[in-house]
């Protein structure tokens, strides 16, 4: 039990992991667009 636990809490974390990074990426891509207008 304590296993399965485990490893739905880490694949929730890397989860949360990737929509951090794939908002940091958007908004950096957002800010070079405002810096190039």
């Amino acid at each position: 039990m304590v296993e399965i636990r485990n490893l739905r809490y880490e694949q929730g974390y890397q989860q949360q992991l990737i929509l951090v990074e794939h908002f940091c990426l958007q908004q950096s891509m957002h800010l070079q667009q405002l810096l190039h207008q």
